[in-house]
């Protein structure tokens, strides 16, 4: 039996969580370890088969080199892990995260599960999102669907809340990456303003420095490098990662482990007191990195910290004090910390996957017949029993809506060097296209740079290059004869399109701008002029 339920899920770089709306409420769903969240992790048995999640988390010290974690960072690069010769890449550990996900949640619902609303950064690449959804084919689901993260958060923020236009931040920082968003949010409206983060900065990283801390303090006494050493390192790695949630929460916590492990045949033994100071002073660096997205986003969005009515902190890594009190100190705002901070974008997935399509039947009378508008109810009442007292309002829930725009101008440069926008700041995703007609400006010109560029200053180079191609084959003719046509499309992940080909030719050409849009001078005979529009 296929159930019609759609699962919401978070695809975490540390953890994983899987919601679903059950009746009226949203709620996480555990996995078959009766655990929320699942550990993005993937270990191979002796036998080479993936075991995932928890069960994956606890082979990791004794088989280090057999365990994958923190794939995400690596989603849409040209990366593999080999094991046993097998050779595994990102989308395909990946899918073993997720399939452990559709089966548990299968296992709850006694359903199979075939779609799926899956989170990503909002910054991730064209390439990094096909890897997600191939990833997510790969682990069974027939019907995919991406949702950028801070969305997701803001849907779950939002949810009866009755928030109006008002202007909010989404300061997700989780396990692995930071991703931070400005929406503008007006009911069930979410319009996306701005986006920006670090596929490279998360939780992980204040481990790392917990860890090189403590192994500075091992060598110094005992002698010895811990993280030269595989078992070790892993062991350390758990440690450090308790360490950081206590000092959440206490002022200083204690690293004791008797048997670390052995190194050269002597047992390796950890007994350190880590205070919050010693912790905020030894990751102040990666607490400024952690600023830099929230500073963007914001000169992106063209707003400042005065236009910000609410900053919502998503993600476990918000938890650390210092984290807030940077947030709260830069924006102004005290910020809002959910009390589920790891689950919230899960939840948000979730009610994306319910709320997304227009609610058909809103209205329904005790005698058994629908209706979809109020007056079409209120007719009824009318016509069949004079009082609406034998009718009763089914409860209304509005249609989510999620708005992309175009956070800077996108365009190409001319022979003069300005920037000829194609698609100008501030459209809206579903009408971004533009088209633009420009020719040769010398005689016998066969190819022609196009080079994509967005921002808003009036010469192309004060701007930020995307990329370039060249088109080539334009048969010879006298400068200004021919007629190239090229257009901007931006699709609906926020990925920019461009085409451009020789309307009275064969000469075509095409680019996908690898970057979420939500240089140098070319060659000689490679500069464009504007013919019209």
């Amino acid at each position: 039996m296929v159930s019609e339920k759609v699962l919401g899920i978070d695809l975490g770089t540390t953890n994983s969580g899987m919601a679903l709306i059950e009746g009226d409420d949203v709620q996480m769903l555990q996995n078959n370890e009766g655990e929320p969240l699942t550990p993005s992790v993937v270990s191979f048995d002796d036998a080479g088969d993936p075991v995932v999640g928890r069960r994956a988390e606890n082979r990791a010290p004794a088989n280090p080199d057999r365990t994958v974690r923190t794939i995400k960072r690596h989603v849409g690069e040209d990366y593999t892990v080999e094991i046993d010769g097998e050779t595994y890449d990102p989308a395909e550990i990946s899918a073993e995260i997720l399939r452990k996900l559709k089966d548990d949640a299968e296992s709850y619902l006694g359903e199979q599960v075939t779609e799926t609303v899956v989170t990503v950064p909002a910054y991730f690449t064209a390439d990094q999102k096909k890897a997600t959804r191939r990833a997510a084919k790969l682990a069974g689901f027939r019907e995919v669907k991406l949702l950028n993260e801070p969305t997701a958060a803001a849907i779950a923020h939002g949810y009866d809340a009755d928030l109006a236009d008002e202007t909010l931040v989404v300061y997700d920082f989780g396990g692995g990456t930071l991703d931070v968003s400005v929406l503008d949010v007006d009911g069930d409206t979410f319009t996306i303003l701005t986006t920006s983060g670090d596929n490279h900065l998360g939780g992980t990283d204040f481990d790392e420095a917990i860890m090189d801390h403590v192994a500075a303090a091992l060598e110094r006494d005992q002698g010895v490098d811990v993280l030269a050493d595989d078992e070790l390192r892993a062991n350390l790695r758990a440690i450090a990662e308790d360490a950081k949630i206590d000092l959440s929460t206490g002022e200083e916590t204690e690293l004791i482990e008797p048997l670390l492990g052995q190194l050269d045949g002597e047992i390796v033994e950890l007994d350190e007191t880590l205070t919050r100071d010693i912790f905020e002073s030894i990751t102040e660096d990666l607490r400024e990195q952690a600023l830099a997205p929230l500073e963007q986003a914001l000169d992106d969005a063209d707003r400042t910290t005065r236009d910000i009515d609410t900053v919502l902190l998503v993600g476990g890594s918000t938890r650390m004090p210092a984290i807030q009190d940077r947030v709260a100190e830069y924006t102004g705002v005290d910020p809002e910390l959910t009390f589920e901070p790891d689950k919230i974008v899960a939840k948000g997935a979730a009610l994306y996957a319910a709320k997304s399509g227009a609610v058909e039947e809103q209205y329904a009378c005790t005698c058994g017949e629908t209706f979809d508008t109020r007056d079409g109810f209120q007719d009824h009442l009318d016509a069949a029993h004079a009082t609406d007292e034998h009718g009763e309002k089914v409860e209304e829930r509005g249609e989510i809506t999620v708005k992309s725009i175009v956070t800077r101008s996108l365009g190409t440069r001319v022979k003069d060097g300005s920037f000829n926008v194609l698609i100008e700041k501030g459209t809206p995703i579903t009408e971004a296209t533009g088209t633009k007609y420009y020719t040769t400006t010398k005689d016998d010109q066969t190819i022609m740079a196009i080079d994509v560029y967005q921002g808003e200053h009036e010469q192309a180079r004060e701007n930020e290059k995307l990329d370039e191609f060249t088109l080539t084959g334009i048969p010879e003719a006298p400068a200004g004869k021919p007629t190239i046509e090229v257009t901007f499309r931006v699709d609906d992940d926020g990925i920019l399109h461009v085409t451009a080909e020789d309307v009275d030719g064969d000469a075509e050409g095409s680019l996908t701008v690898e970057q979420n849009v939500t240089g140098t001078s070319p060659d000689d005979g490679g500069d464009t002029a504007e013919v019209g529009s």
